[in-house]
C-alpha cells in the first residue's frame, strides 16, 4: 500500500454529507470510487466530488484491487455482508453505527477482522466533540470519586413533523432502523469509554408515530420500529444510570449527561457546555481548553463534519499502523451486546444481565 490510503465508499446518502466531504478535508486519503443504491445518484454524486470510478453494485467496489480502505455508509442490514466481504478482499473497514443487526453478526465481522489482519473502525465520532472528550478527560482525573449515577438524554426534532414523515428504511425494524440502534449506540459507546461496561439493563422502546407516508404511493404505512426509548442501567465498576432518548419531541433537542459520584457532580447541557459542583455548592461552568477545539465550521457546513476528520485522523494513524484504533470493531460488539440486551428486556419484561 502506497502512503495515501485509497478508498471506497459505499453509500450516497449520508455520506455526501459526511464522510465524503471529511477523507476529502483529511491528508493522506484520496477517494477512487463510489457505490450506491441507484447507480443514477452514484454517478451524480461521483460527478460532484470528482471521484473517478462509480459502480453499480458494492460488491464491484469491494473487489476493486485499487481500494486500500472500504468505507460503509449504508442501512445497518447491509453492514455485516459488507464488511465480511471487504475482509475477505484484504480491505480495511470503516463502518457507520450501529455496526450489526445483531450480536452474532457483530461477532463475526470483529473476529474476521481479527483473523484477516485488517485494521477495522466504528463512526462513533461523537466522542471526538469537545465538550465530551473533556468531560471523560475529567472523570479519568477522578473529578467525580467514586461514580454513583448516571443520566444521560439524546433527542431530536429531526423526524417531525410527526404525522407526515415519509416511510423509509428508518421506519423498518427488520431494515436496523429506530432511535435505540441510531442513538442508543453513541450513548452506550460514549458510557463505556468513559464509565466502563454496562453490566446490566431494563427498558423498554416505544413507536409514537405509528403510520408514515409511502414515498411512492403515499399511502400510510405502517412503523415497525422504535422512535423512543428509555433504559436503567448498572456499571460493572459501580454505579448505576437512566438514559432516554426520542425522535418525537419538539424543540431543538440535542444530547445531556449528568454524572454523580463521591467528590462532585459533572453536567453536560446541550449547549455544548461543561458545569462542575462539589458538595453543597451550586453548578459552575467550566471552560473547555483550546486543545479540545475543533476547527470552525464553515457557513453552511455539517457539524459532524469536523469531530469525523479527527475520528479519520486517528483512523490514519491505525492503518499505517497496522493496528484498528478505537472505537474498534470490538467496540463495536460490546455496544451491540447492549443494544440486543435492551431490546430482550423489552420483550421480555425482565431485567438482563450482560455477562
Amino acid at each position: 500500500m502506497t502512503n495515501e490510503i485509497k478508498v471506497g465508499v459505499i453509500g450516497t446518502g449520508f455520506a455526501q454529507k459526511t464522510q465524503i466531504p471529511a477523507f476529502n478535508n483529511i491528508e493522506g486519503f484520496e477517494i477512487i470510487a463510489l457505490a450506491g443504491n441507484s447507480f443514477d445518484k452514484t454517478q451524480e454524486v461521483a460527478s460532484k466530488f470528482n471521484i473517478p470510478k462509480a459502480y453499480s453494485t458494492w460488491e464491484e467496489l469491494v473487489r476493486d484491487p485499487d481500494i486500500d480502505l472500504v468505507s460503509i455508509v449504508t442501512p445497518p442490514f447491509w453492514h455485516y455482508d459488507m464488511t465480511l466481504a471487504a475482509f475477505t478482499e484484504g480491505k480495511d473497514v470503516l463502518c457507520e453505527k450501529p455496526m450489526a443487526m445483531n450480536i452474532d453478526e457483530a461477532y463475526e465481522m470483529w473476529q474476521l477482522g481479527e483473523l484477516s489482519g485488517n485494521v477495522g473502525m466504528i463512526n462513533h465520532e461523537f466522542r471526538n466533540l469537545p465538550e465530551r472528550t473533556f468531560f471523560k478527560d475529567l472523570v479519568h482525573q477522578g473529578k467525580l470519586g467514586d461514580v454513583y449515577e448516571l443520566m444521560l438524554s439524546f433527542d431530536s426534532g429531526g423526524n417531525l413533523p410527526f404525522r407526515d414523515g415519509t416511510w423509509s428504511w428508518w421506519s423498518s425494524n427488520l431494515s436496523g432502523g429506530g432511535i435505540w440502534g441510531a442513538l442508543g449506540s453513541h450513548l452506550i459507546d460514549y458510557i463505556r469509554w468513559v464509565f466502563g461496561e454496562i453490566s446490566g439493563i431494563y427498558g423498554h422502546l416505544l413507536t409514537n408515530v405509528h403510520h408514515r407516508k409511502d414515498s411512492i404511493t403515499s399511502q400510510p404505512r405502517l412503523v415497525t420500529s422504535d422512535d423512543a426509548y428509555h433504559a436503567l442501567f448498572t456499571l460493572r465498576k459501580g454505579g448505576n444510570g437512566i438514559m432516554h432518548g426520542s425522535v418525537t419531541r419538539h424543540g431543538k433537542g440535542g444530547g445531556a449527561i449528568t454524572a454523580h459520584g463521591s467528590k462532585g457532580g459533572l453536567m453536560m447541557k446541550k449547549d455544548n457546555t461543561v458545569w462542575f459542583a462539589s458538595e453543597g455548592e451550586d453548578w459552575t461552568q467550566l471552560e473547555i481548553p483550546a486543545e479540545y477545539h475543533l476547527r470552525p465550521l464553515q457557513e453552511g457546513e455539517d457539524g459532524r463534519i469536523p469531530p469525523f476528520e479527527r475520528l479519520l485522523e486517528d483512523l490514519k494513524k491505525g492503518i499505517h499502523a497496522r493496528k484498528s484504533p478505537t472505537p474498534s470493531l470490538e467496540d463495536g460488539y460490546r455496544v451491540q451486546r447492549v443494544l440486543d440486551a435492551l431490546k430482550t428486556s423489552h420483550n421480555e419484561k425482565t431485567w438482563i444481565e450482560i455477562r
